[in-house]
């Protein structure tokens, strides 16, 4: 009974909130700049202003398959988040088991030990605009269902008070316009 409102990707137990997507978000591989798996893969390499102007949704923009990575190192988020779940389906879904170099706590921190040349990471493609542009690192569109994913909004159920739902108004119409 502490939590009104919550915004998560993973799933919370529907017998206690009520939820609704808010947003979709993409998942995208950032590959620091020296692999040499990145020459191969030039095809498919997405810019920072592909990324940041979500250019890289469009159709004509190349999904990669994970195989191609499948010796490389890799940099997680910790087990039982759902980034940690989604991105081993990814990997098996692609025919590896990823050899995981280091398990964090955040993608920031993934995404700056990527950037030092450590190894491969997946991100947030919005996560890119709270960045410095870097040429440290190729990104990439995954070649997988699974690297979409929904954002929810959950709230109590039954017991959403005027103020949580005056707040959740304002919050979808600021970050509609923000978007």
């Amino acid at each position: 009974g502490i939590i009104d409102v919550c915004i998560n990707v993973d799933h919370m137990d529907p017998a206690l909130f009520d939820c609704e997507i808010w947003k979709k978000e993409h998942l995208i591989l950032a590959v620091p700049s020296d692999f040499p798996v990145n020459q191969k893969l030039k095809e498919y390499q997405l810019s920072w202003e592909q990324v940041v102007s979500q250019q890289f949704l469009s159709d004509s923009a190349p999904a990669v398959s994970l195989k191609y990575f499948a010796s490389e190192p890799f940099l997680f988020l910790k087990k039982r988040s759902d980034l940690y779940e989604r991105t081993l389906k990814m990997c098996h879904n692609a025919g590896f088991e990823p050899h995981i170099l280091l398990y964090l706590d955040q993608m920031l921190s993934s995404y700056y030990i990527a950037k030092e040349g450590k190894g491969i990471c997946f991100i947030r493609s919005q996560m890119l605009s709270s960045v410095k542009r870097t040429d440290q690192l190729c990104f990439y569109k995954v070649d997988d269902p699974l690297s979409l994913r929904n954002i929810f909004i959950y709230y109590r159920k039954n017991k959403l008070q005027d103020s949580v739902r005056d707040f959740l108004a304002f919050f979808k119409d600021y970050t509609d316009v923000q978007a």
